[in-house]
């Protein structure tokens, strides 16, 4: 398998990124990324568990569409 694929199969069981890091012993950013990705390619079981980061929250925030991701983040309120 893939960490693109190991990745997914821990985020559709729920996991936070950080507890994915964890379990697949990952830097957190190579999950934060792979998340991304999968995001990316429409997976919606990524999108539930990936967070922006918080350097790039604010930009994304003012300019993007909001996505299932925006779920939970405390700037998706301003909008």
């Amino acid at each position: 398998m893939s960490v693109l694929d190991d990745v997914l199969t821990a985020a559709r069981t729920g996991a936070t990124p950080d507890a994915i890091a964890r379990g697949l012993r990952l830097d957190r950013g190579l999950v934060d990324a792979a998340l991304a990705r999968l995001v990316a390619r429409g997976d919606a079981s990524a999108a539930r568990t990936e967070r922006p980061a918080p350097h790039a929250a604010a930009s994304a925030c003012s300019s993007c569409r909001p996505s299932p991701a925006c779920a939970g983040c405390p700037l998706a309120a301003r909008r």
